[in-house]
């Protein structure tokens, strides 16, 4: 055996006896062919969701070893100091499906100053996010309506996109990572090249654990941060919370363009608006909504509607009035669907009893996530504001 940096030094090493660990397979002969889990991995373990659930048999939950189907050779769940942490996420997980109850979580003033304190808090502290990197993160949900973050401690990652939480148009995560493709770009760990501790430009080519902050929107990831790594893993100094705080503030005073409200309510993808604002880089006085009017992305009404009814102030109109669908006289304002499905689905509401915005996404005429973000940014809006709005669908 020979040490590259010990000056090309020579050993012989010799062992009595070389155990081999190839692993092992998963016994599935204590379940009934009735109740018997999928195998994955080489027969090694049962194949599970994000919640650790049977693919195949519902509420059958798995915990431990078993664990590390999720992240396996990559995270730590195949360990005690990995699956502990996923132990108490299950919980949580049992507590909202079978209890109806809400993960739990604590209530944070919604100003930069508190999320970014709030933030490398945990960052400097937690266990589990330093034991299972990536896998684990923190939530923060931003509610404008109650002017509150609500924060929500080891989430499995995977799992958040498929919850609820994940539906959300405004929250964060907060998980500890390494920067993996920097790290693979220097094979000889002995002499990886690192960024300049002050570097906070370059705080992303980060090699070692460090905090990373995302911003979503229901599931897409809209902006991102890295907080410069620290060779004592201890993100206290202002190098470290300067750079957060004024992301931060960014994020939260920076009120949301055309395009990101048209992404949250499903009428526009990410590629769409990433190469719309490329565009609008490139020829400076061209607006946004222009750009996306022409290439035929989003109808001009609908882009006026969104000014006028979600960016601007909300002006009255006199068909939202009692027994009125207001939600479907915006989506036709909007030009998402006519005026004659809407009154289509007045018609089967009588029948079935669906709310209005259910019945024209089964139809198909326009996305779920759509009514929902009308519903939340407009028609909520306007019903706890004016008392003569006394039904909505």
């Amino acid at each position: 055996m020979s040490y590259t940096h010990a000056n090309g030094e020579v050993e012989d090493l010799e062992y009595d006896r070389i155990i081999v660990c190839t692993g092992f397979r998963f016994d599935d002969s204590i379940f009934d062919d009735s109740c018997k889990p999928n195998l994955t991995i080489n027969n090694r373990f049962p194949s599970q969701t994000s919640s650790w659930e049977s693919t195949n048999i519902q509420d059958l939950f798995f915990a431990g070893i078993l664990m590390h189907m999720r992240d396996f050779k990559k995270k730590q769940s195949g360990f005690i100091h990995g699956f502990r942490y996923n132990i108490k996420a299950l919980h949580q997980i049992f507590e909202c499906r079978f209890h109806q109850k809400t993960w739990q979580h604590s209530s944070l003033v919604l100003n930069p100053e508190t999320l970014t304190d709030a933030i490398l808090s945990r960052a400097n502290q937690s266990s589990a996010l330093w034991q299972q990197t990536g896998f684990l993160s923190d939530v923060i949900i931003i509610s404008e309506q109650e002017k509150q973050g609500k924060y929500f401690e080891e989430v499995p990652t995977d799992y958040l996109l498929d919850s609820e939480l994940g539906k959300h148009s405004h929250y964060y995560t907060i998980s500890l990572e390494f920067g993996h493709k920097y790290l693979e770009a220097f094979p000889d760990p002995f002499a990886i090249e690192r960024v300049h501790k002050d570097d906070i430009e370059n705080a992303e080519q980060s090699p070692s654990l460090h905090p990373i902050i995302r911003r979503y929107c229901r599931g897409k990831l809209v902006a991102e941060h890295h907080v410069i790594e620290d060779i004592a893993s201890e993100w206290t100094e202002e190098v470290h919370v300067q750079p957060l705080l004024k992301f931060m503030t960014e994020q939260l005073a920076q009120p949301q363009s055309i395009g990101s409200r048209l992404l949250q309510a499903g009428l526009l993808t990410s590629e769409q608006l990433e190469t719309a604002l490329a565009e609008q880089e490139l020829a400076v006085s061209a607006r946004l909504e222009e750009i996306l009017k022409n290439r035929g992305w989003v109808k001009e009404r609908t882009i006026q509607f969104m000014l006028d009814k979600v960016i601007n102030k909300p002006v009255d109109d006199p068909r939202y009035l009692k027994g009125y669908s207001v939600l479907g006289a915006y989506l036709v304002d909007a030009d998402l669907v006519t005026q004659g499905q809407v009154d289509q689905a007045l018609q089967e509401q009588k029948m079935s009893g669906q709310r209005v915005g259910e019945i024209l996404a089964d139809h198909g005429w326009v996305p779920q996530e759509t009514i929902e973000y009308i519903m939340e940014y407009v028609v909520m809006p306007e019903r706890n504001s004016k008392s003569k709005v006394a039904v909505l669908n």
